[in-house]
């Protein structure tokens, strides 16, 4: 673990400071490992002067303000003036780190705030994030396109019901997990690939959506063979599902998830490969065409 101390102004990469005055801690004292979320893999601690050399800021009594950011990229090297690229994530918090105890008397003896609860309330919201697109992406769609591609004679005209019903409630979900970053994080919101990629999702959702109420209102008992509206619905359909389950891992893996996560993310996916191979042999696709 390599720690720097160092200066930074704008958007210029930070400057080594001609004095360091930063040490890693042998050990994580348990009034901060109280405060640390449990979903957390890896935690380290550190200490400085509370009156430290210029540049920096004096630790004073009370909640100050901090920017936290991580990069998903290694430094050049193991040096402590490497350079390194810029961060793939931000976040600003409040913290008091001098708060006396009140039984105390002694100014040394001393816990982190309650303030800390920011950086906990930061790690409720990434994790209904990755619930709300867990389900709108790994379990509704199954359900929905299951429904489509099999059930077509067996449920009559309720399977279109059902199936809008899954769908929309699916985009809605996603959507909400959107708006949810958007609120919680500081900008800039789609710098990362995940970021990027959930933004596309989530926008074509929405067109893949009208697209279905285009070939819905187009749809005519008389056709003799599928349109081209009805086979773009389903391919855009394919590659939305497709996007959506490769950013949900991504996601998992920007948020250093437990590895219980993984076997219930890959399970889930054998599963519902099986169901659809089991979907086509017992019932094989059906399309709405004339005489069939």
């Amino acid at each position: 673990m390599i720690v720097s101390d160092r200066t930074s102004t704008g958007y210029s990469l930070p400057t080594l400071d001609a004095v360091q005055q930063i040490t890693i801690s042998p050990q994580i004292p348990s009034a901060v490992a109280s405060i640390i979320p449990k979903t957390s893999r890896t935690a380290v601690a550190f200490s400085r002067p509370l009156v430290a050399s210029p540049p920096n800021k004096a630790i004073v009594k009370g909640s100050m303000s901090f920017i936290a950011c991580y990069g998903l990229s290694r430094p050049a090297s193991d040096s402590p003036s490497s350079t390194f690229s810029k961060h793939d994530e931000r976040y600003t918090f409040t913290f008091d780190f001098l708060t006396v105890n009140s039984g105390g008397g002694n100014s040394n003896n001393t816990t982190p705030g309650s303030d800390g609860g920011s950086i906990v309330k930061l790690q409720n919201y990434a994790l209904i994030h990755g619930i709300l697109m867990a389900v709108a992406w790994l379990f509704l769609p199954v359900f929905g396109i299951f429904i489509a591609r099999f059930l077509k004679n067996v449920m009559g005209k309720a399977w279109y019901h059902a199936h809008l019903t899954i769908m929309f409630l699916s985009t809605l979900i996603s959507l909400a997990g959107i708006i949810l970053v958007i609120l919680s994080a500081q900008p800039p919101y789609f710098s990362n690939l995940h970021q990027i990629l959930g933004l596309i999702i989530g926008i074509d959702s929405i067109l893949q959506t009208v697209l279905g109420f285009v070939s819905n209102r187009l749809f005519s008992p008389e056709r003799e063979s599928v349109p081209w509206w009805d086979m773009l619905h389903w391919w855009n359909g394919r590659v939305l599902v497709i996007a959506a389950l490769v950013n949900v891992y991504i996601g998992m893996n920007n948020g250093g998830l437990e590895s219980a996560y993984y076997i219930v993310y890959f399970v889930w996916i054998g599963i519902s490969v099986a169901a659809f191979i089991a979907g086509q042999i017992l019932f094989g696709q059906v399309h709405h065409v004339k005489n069939t």
